[in-house]
């Protein structure tokens, strides 16, 4: 099984680096960051360990997500493998994920 990152769930993680880079510390911001990828690692041996994400239900393509401690990670399956599709900040209103960048 093939782990694949979106665009935009990079972006995400960029800007989750760089503003606990800015508001916290350079040290908390890479942890972080290695926790969220080390958190993807489980779905190389376990594709669909994760919980079914309830808000994308609607889209009908078997989103599901894992979580590393206030970030919810979201991705599906695809031909290739999985894609991760976001990395959203639990703190934030659910609604958020059905946004169309989203």
């Amino acid at each position: 099984m093939k782990v694949i990152w979106s665009d935009f769930a990079i972006r995400m993680i960029k800007d989750i680096h760089f503003y606990h880079k800015e508001n916290v510390s350079i040290i908390i911001a890479n942890k972080i960051k290695k926790d969220i990828f080390s958190t993807t690692k489980q779905l190389l041996k376990h594709p669909f360990s994760g919980s079914e994400e309830k808000v994308l239900k609607k889209l009908n393509q078997n989103h599901r997500y894992l979580v590393n401690g206030n970030y919810k990670i979201i991705y599906k399956p695809i031909k290739e493998g999985l894609l991760i599709t976001d990395v959203f900040d639990t703190r934030q209103n659910p609604d958020k994920t059905n946004i169309q960048n989203r």
